[in-house]
């Protein structure tokens, strides 16, 4: 009878650090906390590319950390030029350069 409750408990435990595991896992990707709208500022720096500071797109990303503004640029990126072949992480690279901001290593933004 004591192995049928320890293996239940085994198999509890286990089933609980598995859904933590995943838990953190999903609450660790990151986010833009920044509404679209309020990003289009950013996805016509695109077309100048030369920002006389401070640029609205900068002074919008200030506050975020080097990937949420990288995430938040890709966002708004692939919702302005949807269906132009364009290679987004250079674009993003850019801007994220132009208010002096870095590229994440590693990171890519895929449509």
């Amino acid at each position: 009878m004591g192995s049928k409750t320890q293996a239940s408990a085994a198999l509890f435990l286990s089933l609980n650090l598995i859904f933590f595991a995943m838990s953190t896992y999903a609450t660790t990707l990151p986010t833009c906390s920044i509404g679209a709208p309020s990003l289009s500022v950013c996805s016509d720096l695109l077309g100048i590319l030369i920002a006389i500071p401070p640029h609205p797109c900068c002074t919008l990303i200030d506050g975020l950390d080097d990937i949420e503004a990288a995430v938040c640029l890709c966002n708004a990126i692939k919702a302005k030029v949807a269906g132009i072949n364009l290679n987004l992480t250079v674009s993003i690279n850019l801007i994220l350069t132009t208010c002096k901001k870095k590229l994440p290593s590693g990171y890519q933004c895929t449509v």
